[in-house]
């Protein structure tokens, strides 16, 4: 497993309210492809936070084939894998 902070950003910054991006700190089982999102922090255009939440009990998801978060799960994994 590995625990990584994740930026993704906002191509429509008009939605969901004014979000220009937002980070996300999650942790990655490589060898089931799960996520789990720890705490997330949006920001709008001016680089100010303007929502932040950390999550409690934050729930084991499958990741979702031939989607962007595959995608960063199989890099992230790939070069933290033994060589």
């Amino acid at each position: 497993m590995v625990t990584v902070w994740v930026k993704h950003i906002n191509n429509n910054p008009t939605k969901p309210k004014g979000v220009t991006y937002f980070i996300e700190h999650v942790t990655i089982d490589c060898r089931m492809s799960e996520v789990q999102a720890l705490s997330r922090t949006e920001y709008n255009s001016d680089n100010e936070a303007i929502s932040d939440v950390t999550y409690q009990l934050p729930n084991w998801l499958n990741v979702v084939p031939d989607s962007e978060g595959e995608a960063i799960v199989t890099k992230i994994c790939d070069d933290v894998s033994p060589r």
